[in-house]
């Protein structure tokens, strides 16, 4: 690792201490930075009313783009917090996760500090609900942008983006690794078949209900699943949890279950996303929807498994199900990439200061 002095930096994201920022927070230290970290929330929440108007106008996405654009109103005390922070701690760079809060002008601000400005993306930059109007007009403004999304590295460009980069999701080696489970945990808590997140899209439902007519034994941990009234399969064999399963919770079910499904956001043009390397880090079999990225982390049939349709998900579930010794194998292996130097989060922070000193030569 190379040394860079008592660099200071600012974080402004989510504080679960088992999400990105806590995890961007140690990498940055163990290469020797000061980190400050802001949790948003605190400082704004959207409210009743401003739900209701977003509701609204998702509903016009379809006739006029630019009107589903989410509006967020009441923002004016987190911006000024995050200058006064700046202006308290002068960090040499900042950086912001899913800016949609922040004003241009803020961001104009804080550059006249004498700090770098960054961002961290991890939804898509085109989905309606995870942008704002302030947003597009930062874009332009801010010195480098940092996505795990390939594939958005050329409209963050085309929207202004002055210089972008992508850096892969990461697993948290803090909270995603091999655990011995007692038996009767493992019947608690884990499947031969186990998804672990949200029902916000039509199709995992629909997906997992196909599962579940199969007669497989599988459950599935995340909210919005209570929220079902047409997958009878699922709500008549107990497979849903109707609870999220996060961190050390999210390890303990992994390491009760034998094949750990992922699927992945439509709306968001997923190619891999955080599950992608946190499934295999718990050293749990990993049979994942078949992307060129994700197979270009693990390799096919020998680190994680992967499938173009139902049919072949079926398939390999049926031949994985059978076959104890290969699925050990390939999850054995699939661990051992997980944990490599190149997919973790102290590579992405090395990476991103790589950027910055770059930019202060």
């Amino acid at each position: 690792m190379t040394e860079r002095g008592n660099l200071k930096i600012f974080l402004v994201g989510d504080v679960p201490r088992h999400d990105v920022t806590h995890a961007q927070k140690r990498a940055f230290e163990r290469l020797g930075c000061e980190v400050i970290i802001m949790d948003p929330s605190q400082y704004y929440f959207i409210k009743l009313w401003n739900r209701v108007l977003n509701r609204f106008l998702a509903t016009l996405v379809r006739f006029k783009k630019e009107l589903g654009i989410r509006i967020y109103f009441g923002v004016k005390k987190l911006n000024e917090e995050i200058i006064k922070v700046a202006q308290e701690t002068k960090p040499h760079f900042i950086l912001i996760h899913k800016p949609v809060l922040i004003e241009p002008g803020t961001v104009e601000n804080l550059k006249k500090l004498g700090t770098k400005v960054f961002t961290y993306f991890a939804d898509d930059i085109q989905n309606p609900l995870s942008v704002s109007r302030r947003l597009y007009k930062a874009l332009p403004l801010y010195d480098a942008h940092f996505t795990n999304k390939s594939h958005q590295i050329e409209d963050l460009k085309k929207m202004g983006g002055r210089k972008v980069f992508f850096v892969s999701a990461s697993p948290d080696l803090d909270f995603y690794y091999p655990e011995k489970i007692s038996e009767e945990e493992k019947k608690k808590l884990g499947a031969d078949l186990v998804f672990i997140g949200n029902c916000y899209e039509k199709y995992r439902a629909e997906f997992l209900e196909r599962v579940c007519r199969y007669g497989y034994n599988i459950k599935i941990y995340g909210s919005l699943w209570d929220r079902l009234s047409s997958c009878r399969c699922l709500r008549k064999s107990g497979s849903l949890m109707l609870r999220p399963a996060e961190g050390d919770d999210y390890r303990r079910v992994m390491n009760s279950s034998k094949i750990a499904i992922a699927l992945l956001s439509k709306m968001n043009r997923d190619q891999h996303t955080r599950r992608t390397f946190e499934i295999p880090a718990c050293g749990t079999f990993m049979l994942h929807e078949r992307t060129p990225e994700a197979v270009s982390f693990f390799k096919e049939g020998e680190e994680a498994e992967f499938f173009s349709s139902f049919d072949e998900l079926i398939k390999k579930i049926d031949y994985y199900l059978k076959h104890e010794k290969e699925r050990g194998k390939i999850a054995v292996a699939g661990l051992k990439k997980a944990r490599s130097y190149k997919y973790s989060y102290l590579a992405n922070a090395q990476k991103m200061l790589n950027v910055y000193k770059t930019l202060t030569k």
